[in-house]
């Protein structure tokens, strides 16, 4: 009886007798009929109709869980294939990366030198900028533990402990990668039930190097770096900025001192000029004494030896 198409196929059955039954009375009458009866009969008919009517926006609405539960069951069958559900936190992983960083910033399926296969490489230049990311997780141990398993809880703690070592040991490379690695946990509800309640395994993760990430909090980290990028490339411009503001005030300097140079030129010029012109005004001046001296009309010039 848990099963609401059942219910509701028992609902339709007893008020289908139920309708049967008023009608086979109401055939049956050979006397002229009772107001009381033909009341009652006329309220079973109405709760009849209401009771159908009501099945029917039952039967639509299973129809509407039925839709909802059909992505439901293939999103469960993904999680309970491996390759599938690390297929899928591979493709939630590279959909949160492209929503939240420029192209230049990160890499996909990139070989270190070690010959393991990061899911993901987050940042570029230095190598403490270049953060690599894990998107695989031990969801068999952890749907055992959920399911109630009593010897789950010790089986998911071994498991993702093994999963942190291998995360520590391959994408923390010195000289290559950045000291801390991350690993993508694709749900939240399984992010919060970690700290929740394996707080410990938090602690043991940083021994390692190793970060938890869920979708919101990778994309807060993502956002973070995306910040930092961004402000590094105004600080390169400003670099070059200043660069060529230091190259513009050498020319600057260049250029007054060759005014400085001309204008020195220009005053020793001016200076010669007024010399030429007082010399002419002085050969001008004995020219015209020289015009003017009285030389005598009757006297004749003395006579040369």
């Amino acid at each position: 009886m848990s099963d609401p198409i059942a219910l509701a196929a028992l609902l339709v059955a007893v008020f289908a007798a139920l309708a049967a039954l008023v009608a086979a009375l109401r055939s049956g009458r050979t006397a002229p009929a009772d107001p009381t009866s033909t009341l009652q009969a006329q309220r079973v008919e109405d709760q009849l109709q209401s009771v159908v009517e009501r099945l029917a926006r039952i039967d639509a609405a299973q129809q509407g869980i039925e839709r909802l539960r059909e992505p439901m069951d293939e999103l469960l069958s993904v999680f309970q294939n491996k390759q599938a559900r690390g297929q899928y936190g591979e493709a939630r992983l590279e959909e949160i990366v492209r929503d939240a960083l420029p192209n230049d910033l990160y890499s996909f399926q990139e070989t270190l030198s070690n010959g393991k296969i990061a899911d993901c490489i987050v940042g570029r230049g230095a190598a403490s900028n270049r953060v690599c990311v894990d998107s695989k997780f031990p969801l068999e141990a952890y749907q055992k533990f959920v399911a109630g398993d009593p010897t789950a809880a010790t089986q998911f703690r071994t498991a993702l402990k093994a999963h942190i070592d291998a995360i520590g040991s391959k994408y923390v490379i010195p000289g290559e990668t950045s000291r801390l690695a991350v690993m993508f946990i694709p749900s939240e509800a399984i992010y919060a039930e970690l700290f929740t309640s394996f707080p410990d395994l938090e602690q043991y993760a940083n021994g390692k190097r190793v970060v938890f990430a869920s979708p919101n909090t990778l994309h807060a980290l993502l956002a973070t770096v995306s910040m930092f990028h961004v402000e590094s490339k105004i600080g390169e411009q400003a670099i070059l900025i200043q660069q060529e503001v230091g190259g513009l005030t050498r020319d600057v300097e260049l250029l007054a001192e060759r005014i400085e140079k001309l204008a020195t030129h220009f005053r020793q010029v001016g200076e010669d000029i007024n010399g030429a012109q007082t010399s002419v005004k002085r050969i001008v001046q004995k020219g015209e004494r020289i015009a003017n001296v009285d030389l005598g009309e009757g006297d004749a010039p003395p006579a040369l030896r």
